[in-house]
């Protein structure tokens, strides 16, 4: 996955306070934008649309 380029919420606060997400065709990779060289959490792309849906329809 070196291709793909971590990007962080246009709505993320200046404090750093937020997550980064890179994904591919098969996942998203999600990590803590304050320590970005600490390990990451990886969803499959099912796990990550299910999530995205459940945030943008406020059902979290």
């Amino acid at each position: 996955m070196a291709e793909a380029v971590w990007h962080k919420s246009s709505y993320s606060n200046q404090s750093g306070s937020c997550v980064e997400v890179r994904t591919s065709a098969d996942q998203a990779d999600v990590r803590d934008t304050k320590n970005p060289q600490a390990d990451y959490l990886t969803f499959d792309r099912t796990e990550w649309s299910v999530f995205i849906r459940a945030v943008q329809s406020d059902t979290l």
